[in-house]
C-alpha cells in the first residue's frame, strides 16, 4: 500500500459555509505537503471546490427530516492526489444510485460536451 503523506477530511451540513471549511482544510493540506507544485495545488483545489459546490447548490435531501451533509476526504501520496467528495442523505444522482450505464446522453449534457474546446 502506498504511503499517505497528508490527509484532511471534512463532514458537515451542505451549506455555503462548508465551502469555506473545505478551502481551509485544503490550505492546511498544502502546508503539510509543500512538495506539491503550485499549479497542481491550484488545479486540484479548483476541482474539489467545484465538486463540493455542486453538492451544496444542487443536492436535495432524500428525506425531509434529514438534511444533506457534505463529505470531503483528501489524501496526498507520493505520486497521487486523491479526493472523495460525497453527498450524504441526498437524493440521486448525488446519493446512492443505480450504476447501470445509460443508453442515451441527455441532450443538454450532449450540447455542453460538444461546445467545449480544449
Amino acid at each position: 500500500m502506498t504511503e499517505v503523506l497528508a490527509r484532511r477530511t471534512f463532514r458537515g451540513l451542505s451549506a455555503a459555509e462548508s465551502i469555506d471549511s473545505v478551502h481551509n482544510e485544503l490550505d492546511k493540506l498544502w502546508e503539510d505537503a509543500p512538495f506539491v507544485q503550485a499549479m497542481d495545488q491550484m488545479t486540484f483545489t479548483t476541482a474539489v471546490i467545484e465538486s463540493a459546490s455542486n453538492i451544496v447548490q444542487h443536492a436535495q435531501p432524500a428525506k425531509a427530516q434529514k438534511p444533506v451533509e457534505l463529505g470531503v476526504d483528501i489524501s496526498v501520496q507520493p505520486t497521487l492526489l486523491q479526493a472523495r467528495v460525497s453527498a450524504f442523505y441526498a437524493k440521486p444522482p448525488f446519493g446512492p444510485w443505480n450504476r447501470e450505464p445509460r443508453t442515451t446522453i441527455p441532450s443538454q449534457a450532449a450540447a455542453w460536451r460538444s461546445s467545449r474546446r480544449w
